[in-house]
């Protein structure tokens, strides 16, 4: 990409402040927004100055409802109204999934300290989470009544600061090995699946210390993973997107779902799988926005993998 590609960036400024970009990105045009505001798409759309749009690119979490929106006035390729709002809300997907077949832990919104107390005495080991949030802002483990109290304040604290109203939900813990689902859909049609491995730190900490694409799985597994995929992709009513999901498995094979985000995957996962399928799998993922029709390689080339290193873990 070069300074003069037609490039336009759409976020508040203060996010974008945060970000270390390349020269051609910190080059595009701008339009600033405010999400607490509630960006008013008309408005956007105006200030865009009848640019042509080919491609309209959720980049990060906070986007995809935006994008959604701006595709949608625009008539470009996007993910849909419904898979829009489930997936930028953790409890509302939670909800949605209830009456699907697909596995999920206990769960319940959470407004007091006195709700958590119930919770934990129901379902013992427990996931506090903020409803909204990415990056595992605010996710908590409580395993012991004595962390209930300091743990509620911490995540009811990272809640109210953020920059839109989110909610609280606790979760039963389930505990087991650790993947992620990267599906790609076009105008309905599931055009591509992948599992990759993650690997955590052993910590009290969700922080991802690597990952292995494509996971090694047996095709019981696999095929259970993708079978309730495929329901969330059609009970969702996606149309064009890519789809991050998480996945945790129990000793007994059992996938449950952890959460599903409506971008594409981070922590250089696109790397992983460009590098294992021979795909350029960002690029097609842009091409795919821009509403051509791409294909993908169904079987990998090789393995690819990434390993995290903390500071005091070894010297390079």
């Amino acid at each position: 990409m070069s300074p003069q590609s037609n490039l336009l960036i759409v976020d508040e400024q203060s996010n974008l402040s945060e970000i270390s970009m390349p020269a051609e990105i910190q080059a595009a045009h701008y339009v600033g927004i405010a999400y607490q505001n509630e960006p008013q798409i008309d408005q956007l759309v105006a200030q865009l100055n009848g640019r042509s749009v080919d491609a309209i690119i959720p980049v990060f979490e906070r986007t995809v409802t935006l994008a959604n929106q701006l595709a949608a006035a625009m008539q470009r390729p996007r993910i849909g109204d419904l898979g829009a709002k489930l997936f930028r809300n953790k409890l509302a997907l939670r909800s949605f999934c209830q009456d699907l077949p697909i596995n999920q832990p206990a769960y319940q919104q959470v407004t007091s300290i006195e709700q958590l107390q119930t919770f934990f005495k129901a379902h013992g080991a427990m996931i506090l989470k903020p409803t909204m949030l990415a990056g595992s802002l605010g996710v908590v483990k409580i395993t012991d009544e004595a962390q209930l109290a300091s743990e509620f304040a911490f995540c009811q604290q990272i809640a109210e600061d953020a920059d839109e109203p989110v909610a609280l939900m606790a979760e039963e813990m389930i505990t087991g090995a650790e993947y992620s689902c990267e599906y790609v859909v076009q105008s309905g049609h599931v055009i591509f699946q992948n599992l990759t491995k993650k690997f955590k730190f052993h910590n009290d900490f969700f922080v991802e210390s690597g990952h292995l694409v494509p996971a090694i799985v047996n095709g019981q597994l696999r095929q259970a993973i993708y079978q309730m995929m495929d329901c969330l992709v059609n009970a969702a009513e996606i149309d064009t997107a890519v789809l991050h999901a998480e996945w945790l498995v129990t000793a007994d094979n059992q996938p449950y779902l952890v959460e599903c985000a409506g971008r594409r995957p981070g922590d250089r996962i696109v790397d992983l799988i460009t590098a294992a399928y021979g795909d350029d799998f960002l690029w097609k993922y842009c091409q795919l926005l821009a509403g051509q029709s791409v294909s993908f390689n169904a079987t990998t080339r090789n393995f690819a993998s990434q390993l995290i290193l903390m500071r005091n873990q070894a010297s390079l």
